[in-house]
């Protein structure tokens, strides 16, 4: 469906965002995907200081930490990182019930939090936008918990007037594919697991760079994977996606191979 994007409604919550951090020193909650980029490079033009802080571990997929690299400095920021690994600081987390992204985000925030005090930052904002506020999102409620505001969601930004923003500033992550974390692929109730998010993050790399992939998901049910792919993508033949995954040192059974429909928790 054709979306119309108003440029001059679009302006004006520009100007929203600026409004609640102009002349601040503030903490980007970045991830290097299109709406914590938008978000930085708004901040940016306004704030003090603009500190983007990037969570990295076994829940990152491979070749997220240099994409968000590149972003960053194409926006002339530095980046810089928490490393820890969720299922070791959270047990919560670890068991993977239907809202494990409200623990996780809670423990980001709240190391986010501490860094903002130690440093002597104005304010936390995370990239959440008007359109993530439908279904299941655990998440955002961590989120308002740690004090940190969303300047995206109160501005009402949507998605795509986002990457309509994105693509006026020169942005890579402006078509970029949304890549939620590595521990969204594995089904609730299934420990979170190193060796199970090793698995996918290296299964998904391969299946990328042999078939060329954008849009994919290698779920876990804990015994086997389900391979989904997006719209536009050919389905391979299982008989090759495992041979992929057994070159890369995989030997787990592939049950499925069906379209990309988005993860609901049960």
């Amino acid at each position: 469906m054709l979306r119309i994007i108003d440029d001059e409604s679009v302006a004006a919550k520009i100007d929203e965002v600026h409004s609640l951090v102009r002349g601040k020193r503030v903490i980007v909650a970045y991830s290097g995907g299109v709406d914590s980029s938008v978000l930085a490079s708004l901040v940016s033009d306004v704030a003090t200081e603009t500190r983007l802080v990037m969570q990295i571990g076994e829940s990152v997929g491979i070749g997220e930490r240099e994409f968000a690299q590149r972003e960053a400095e194409r926006m002339g920021q530095e980046l810089h990182f928490l490393n820890y690994e969720e299922y070791e600081e959270s047990e919560e987390y670890r068991l993977n019930p239907s809202d494990r992204c409200y623990y996780c985000k809670s423990l980001l925030h709240n190391k986010l939090e501490d860094y903002r005090r130690r440093n002597g930052f104005d304010l936390v904002v995370n990239g959440t936008n008007a359109s993530d506020l439908g279904g299941h999102r655990p998440g955002y409620r961590a989120v308002l918990e740690n004090g940190a505001i969303s300047p995206l969601v109160l501005a009402g930004l949507t998605k795509p007037e986002i990457r309509r923003i994105a693509s006026d500033r020169g942005l890579e992550s402006a078509e970029k594919p949304a890549t939620p974390c590595i521990a969204s692929r594995v089904r609730t109730g299934v420990e979170i697991r190193p060796e199970i998010l090793r698995e996918i993050r290296i299964g998904e790399d391969a299946l990328k760079r042999v078939f060329g992939f954008r849009v994919i998901r290698l779920r876990h049910d804990g015994r086997s994977f389900q391979l989904e792919l997006g719209e536009e993508e050919k389905l391979p033949s299982r008989e090759d996606v495992l041979t992929v995954l057994v070159e890369n040192g995989i030997d787990r059974e592939v049950t499925e191979i069906r379209r990309y429909r988005p993860y609901v928790p049960h």
